[in-house]
């Protein structure tokens, strides 16, 4: 892993990334997106910017559960997680 000099948040992207903020997203050592995904196709655009990205789910994503991100060797996958 390189150093990381510069991280981007962005959040409540709802299923859609605005084409003016991918400029600065190709060009940051590491991504956060601070929730409210809403659309996996989000989680692969991310990953074409940068090699760095974590994700944390909002409360738009899952309904009364929140969705867990699991990311391995740059395979994702999304799992329910429900508190009782």
């Amino acid at each position: 892993m390189h150093d990381i000099n510069k991280i981007t948040i962005i959040s409540d992207t709802h299923g859609i990334i605005d084409q003016k903020i991918v400029p600065y997203l190709k060009k940051t050592d590491m991504i956060i997106h601070a929730g409210d995904i809403m659309d996996t196709k989000i989680i692969n655009q991310l990953n074409s910017y940068c090699d760095n990205v974590v994700l944390v789910a909002g409360n738009n994503d899952g309904g009364p559960c929140f969705m867990e991100i699991q990311i391995d060797n740059n395979n994702w996958e999304i799992q329910p997680y429900c508190i009782k």
